[in-house]
């Protein structure tokens, strides 16, 4: 009875964290392709969640979605090294409007999460959010908090904490985050080791996390 009982506790917060992580993703995958679509950019794939189990195609932008919460967008000559011939290629944006989709869908992410927990405590949860995705090796305590945090708290202080940790992660300057998305266009480097390094810090930040659920949910 004990253990059906803190199963059932546990329920709620787990609905409540992947309610929040779900909107972020929508917000950033949806932000990031309306504005490159605004800017006359284009986007070959739009990801609402990975691995692609459904896709759709809309307009000539394929649309997936998939279980695990993970949004990317995938932009037509971002990356790529042949004869920009497309009208839309990313390469023949004016700089203003490349970091302007870069950086506008986190900065809603940041604004979203002041709004929820005002200025003072955003910046609190922000800075820990640093500190804590890149020097703290056992992510569990952490979890167990959020976790706390989203049975015994209104869903919008959830929600701002969430948005705050991951905007804080977003200053990191390697590729995949939009510190390193910032820095790709102002510097116009892709330098190998650079992308690798992006890659590793990802995997190193993916797995500490995944381990503490692990150890959150079966604890």
């Amino acid at each position: 009875m004990g253990a059906s009982g803190d199963a059932r506790r546990m329920v709620m917060p787990v609905l409540v964290l992947i309610g929040v992580v779900l909107l972020q993703v929508v917000i950033f995958t949806g932000a990031t392709w309306s504005l490159l679509a605004a800017v006359g950019g284009h986007a070959t794939e739009a990801a609402f969640g990975t691995p692609a189990l459904i896709k759709r195609r809309i307009r000539d932008t394929t649309v997936t979605w998939g279980p695990i919460p993970n949004g990317a967008v995938t932009i037509l000559g971002r990356m790529a090294d042949e004869p920009v011939t497309d009208p839309r290629d990313w390469r023949r944006l004016g700089l203003g409007k490349r970091l302007a989709v870069v950086m506008v869908p986190w900065l809603i992410t940041f604004a979203i999460a002041i709004v929820c927990l005002g200025a003072s405590r955003m910046v609190t949860s922000f800075v820990h959010g640093f500190y804590q995705g890149l020097f703290v090796l056992d992510l569990t305590p952490l979890v167990r908090r959020l976790f706390a945090i989203a049975a015994a708290s209104p869903i919008y202080v959830t929600l701002g904490i969430v948005f705050a940790k991951v905007a804080a992660l977003n200053l990191l300057p390697f590729p995949g985050f939009t510190g390193g998305g910032l820095l790709m266009e102002l510097t116009r480097s892709k330098r190998i080791s650079w992308i690798v390094t992006g890659t590793l810090v990802m995997l190193f930040i993916s797995a500490r996390m995944v381990y503490a659920l692990i150890r959150v949910l079966i604890g």
